[in-house]
């Protein structure tokens, strides 16, 4: 009973250290392409969390002033980040976990949660 109780612990020690270091590269990507998209309108920030296993995206639009506009462009960015973009990253997401054999990820798959501001 010991040693099964052993190679367990060794089995979830070595699961969990390989998650983390694939969070670390995963970390570095996202904030490459992050940073790659921030564009003069708006300003993408992240963050990855790899217990939970949750990417932040913080959408930040740049506005001279505050007006109705500002509103309407948080509101599409979101909107978009939501619908469309999120769906896309988790699936990549998931094919990644599965190619790079990364048990934890599979288990407690990437969810992508967006923030806007402005």
């Amino acid at each position: 009973m010991k040693k099964i109780f052993l190679v367990l612990v060794i089995v979830l020690v070595a699961a969990v250290g390989w998650h983390m270091k694939i969070a670390r590269d995963l970390e570095a990507r996202v904030d490459e392409v992050t940073a790659e998209f921030s564009r003069g309108d708006w300003e993408l920030e992240s963050s990855v969390n790899p217990f939970s296993s949750v990417i932040t995206i913080h959408v930040q639009v740049k506005t001279e002033e505050l007006d109705d506009w500002a509103g309407l462009k948080a509101g599409v960015l979101k909107t978009m980040a939501d619908e469309v973009a999120s769906s896309m990253i988790e699936e990549e997401l998931a094919r990644t976990a599965r190619e790079r054999r990364d048990v934890y990820a599979m288990v407690v798959p990437y969810r992508i949660r967006t923030t806007v501001g402005y």
